[in-house]
């Protein structure tokens, strides 16, 4: 029947619309949300306010309507949620107390943990085990993946370890629906961080740029490998007749032409000495073209990444550059960002940009013991292994991440440094722009992917290890294997380049010890990591499968606010901007952002997310 309806906070009414209000447009009469008190109407994902009415009884009310149904309207944690969060914090604790008076986090409050993260409850696992027709050595290395309907192929690329020259290995594996299902293994010299190159046409060319630093043991050895390529009609890896000692390489368009082409970094010894080289990709047609850089070209790095915003010049960004004190002018323990004529025709710089001190060259961190006391005064005590030039903020233009480390036994760190560009200008964020991070890990490998469809990157970190275990095995720490020491994780950005880390010891929960995980993205939503782990002294390969249940959305733990009726909210946005909210929160009103918002911030006009009016 009909009735005057007079919803109260904190329920909502789904209705059929019987009367219009003015001002209301008809293609809006299928259904309208009351939350709140207020009456709202849902057009694509806008809303459109509906004008306050006075019914015939004086009181204000907003429509005369049936009610098709009720339903709770406030969003609260997922179930154990709340429990999670608190054994979070006592492992982190655990973290604190050892490193005390050192700082190990970034803006940790419980609050970006209990509110943005996955709940443990939301990862699932498959074991498999296969049998090989050799041993094959643990090695350390760095993975890729990618998706061709249902199947997902991961590459992951070995050396074996300082002692082990020649030892390493190169696995291809396919996962039908996301279990494993067929895995290509082979013995090479040595790899890591392999790559799938989008050649244009439909097709991909797949590379292994090669390095052993298992090498650097014999007498005057160089850490130099085979560059490999998968030969399709062979069914194999196969060297493309070029030597490299890359600690790493990145893939990125040279020319904006379409297909995908790598940046390879180099060390003394390999086929273009220590200077870098772009292999570039013409349609499944790799060819090397050298990068000179000058004097500099027989110096080393740690990694170059390429600072591409076309034009007629391209930027290297060089990590961890020995000598450039001496020839450019920057100072020692400092990265560059160095701009060439973009055809590479030049030896000479176009222009040199000395970038903001490393991390971990603050004086927090000047008494951290290190494993190399001689990188004092050159590499530093900010070991900066990975570095990329994405816009982090959305302003378009390039913001540069790396990836920093301290190599220490005893209190081992890891951060992603943040430097936004103002205008041609870098300055660190770090601090400011990390959410919920534990900085006991550093990370080899970086994906830049947006996760949860809200148009901004989003970053998926991995890299071998666990600092906990690490430090249980040297006798300083007694792990509790709760996986806040490993290194993958997700990080999810506001919007405005704010980044709350909400994966991380879910995946390494119980594990110890491990060979990184080589994270995906399916085109379903679902994040998979996958971690191929060659038994030591044993011809067999385990394969962890960790993969979520569901897709990370913009709502609270990664939950679709749509269900609630608001679609486009952002939970870290939201919290984030306004304070109001997140006091709520921390003094115990509401277990989530969105309650709030349903609650108060409607009515008080807070902006839900970074494109909100």
């Amino acid at each position: 029947m009909n009735a005057v309806l007079k919803v109260p906070r904190g329920v909502f009414a789904k209705t059929d619309l019987v009367s219009t209000p003015a001002g209301f447009e008809a293609k809006c009469r299928q259904s309208v949300f009351i939350l709140a008190g207020v009456l709202f109407a849902f057009v694509s994902t806008s809303v459109a306010q509906i004008e306050e009415e006075e019914a015939s009884t004086g009181l204000p009310m907003y429509l005369l309507a049936t009610i098709v149904q009720q339903q709770k309207a406030q969003p609260t944690l997922p179930p154990g949620m709340a429990s999670d969060s608190n054994e979070y914090q006592a492992s982190l604790q655990r973290f604190r107390d050892y490193y005390s008076p050192l700082p190990i986090a970034l803006n940790a409050d419980p609050i970006w943990y209990r509110t943005l993260a996955y709940p443990k409850s939301a990862f699932e696992e498959t074991n498999t085990s296969y049998s090989t027709t050799v041993n094959i050595e643990p090695g350390v290395g760095y993975g890729t993946a990618f998706e061709t309907g249902t199947t997902t192929t991961v590459l992951y690329a070995t050396w074996a370890s300082f002692d082990k020259p020649n030892q390493g290995a190169a696995f291809k594996l396919d996962l039908i629906n996301g279990q494993p299902d067929s895995l290509h293994y082979q013995v090479i010299e040595g790899g890591t961080h392999p790559h799938a190159l989008d050649n244009g046409d439909g097709t991909r060319s797949l590379v292994i740029p090669g390095v052993d630093e298992g090498k650097l043991s014999l007498p005057d050895g160089k850490a130099i490998a085979p560059l490999m390529i998968w030969e399709a009609s062979q069914n194999q890896w196969v060297s493309s007749g070029i030597t490299t000692a890359s600690h790493g390489s990145i893939k990125f368009d040279y020319e904006g032409d379409g297909d995908e082409d790598v940046m390879v970094q180099n060390w003394e010894g390999a086929d273009y000495g220590s200077s870098p080289f772009i292999l570039k990709n013409e349609q499944g047609s790799l060819t090397p073209v050298p990068v000179q850089l000058g004097e500099f070209g027989q110096t080393g790095t740690m990694f170059v990444a390429p600072f591409d915003e076309g034009g007629n010049s391209i930027g290297l960004i060089l990590t961890d550059a020995v000598g450039t004190d001496t020839d450019w002018g920057v100072e020692a323990e400092r990265n560059a960002l160095v701009f060439y004529p973009y055809d590479l025709s030049s030896a000479e710089p176009l222009q040199i940009v000395q970038l903001p001190l490393p991390y971990f060259e603050r004086d927090t961190f000047a008494d951290v013991e290190l494993v190399v006391p001689g990188w004092e005064g050159n590499v530093g005590t900010s070991h900066d292994i990975f570095a990329e030039a994405v816009d982090l903020d959305g302003d378009n233009d390039l913001d540069i991440v790396i990836s920093s480390s301290i190599w220490s036994n005893r209190n081992p760190y890891g951060v992603l440094q943040l430097l936004i560009n103002y205008n041609g200008g870098f300055v660190d964020e770090t601090d400011s722009r990390l959410f919920n991070y534990v900085m006991l890990a550093g990370s080899h490998q970086l994906n830049f992917v947006d996760i949860n469809s809200d148009g901004a990157v989003d970053i998926l970190v991995s890299n071998s290890g666990d600092i906990g275990s690490g430090l249980e095995s040297r006798g300083y720490f007694d792990y509790d294997e709760k996986g806040i020491g490993g290194s993958t994780r997700v990080l999810v950005n506001d919007g405005t380049g704010h980044f709350a880390v909400i994966a991380h010891h879910q995946i390494h929960y119980g594990v110890g010890y491990t060979n990184a995980h080589t994270p995906s993205l399916a085109s379903n939503g679902i994040l998979r990591f996958v971690r191929i782990s060659p038994e030591y002294n044993n011809p067999t390969t385990h394969v962890r499968v960790v993969s979520t249940k569901y897709p990370y959305s913009t709502g609270p733990n990664g939950r679709d606010p749509a269900d609630w009726g608001v679609p486009g909210f952002n939970e870290f946005y939201y919290l984030l901007h306004n304070e109001e909210a997140r006091l709520a929160l921390e003094a115990g009103v509401y277990e989530t952002g969105l309650a709030h918002y349903i609650a108060e911030g409607m009515e008080a006009g807070l902006k839900i997310n970074a494109d909100a009016e």
